[in-house]
């Protein structure tokens, strides 16, 4: 693997710090919300595909996954702007 030069490893570091806090974010939440965010998140589904295949109401994911968008806007808008300002160092 070809080694980084500084900017690059920054990038890399931001990303993964703001995946770390998004994963304790998520771990703190009721158990129905981080899971079900979890699973749509790593399943690739739709929330209707999601919702057949669970036997979990449509209008329950949307509304449990409307939640957890509007949080994780709240929680890191400004983390994701100093993202793509190229503000790194301010991500913590």
């Amino acid at each position: 693997m070809p080694s980084l030069v500084g900017s690059e490893m920054c990038i890399r570091d931001s990303l993964k710090t703001l995946e770390n806090k998004s994963k304790t974010e998520n771990n703190e939440r009721y158990w129905y919300d981080g899971k079900m965010f979890q699973m749509y998140k790593d399943s690739n589904l739709s929330m209707r595909k999601l919702a057949e295949l669970s036997g979990i109401s449509f209008v329950s994911i949307f509304h449990t996954l409307k939640n957890v968008k509007k949080d994780l806007r709240k929680n890191f808008q400004e983390d994701w702007e100093d993202y793509l300002n190229g503000d790194y160092d301010k991500i913590r």
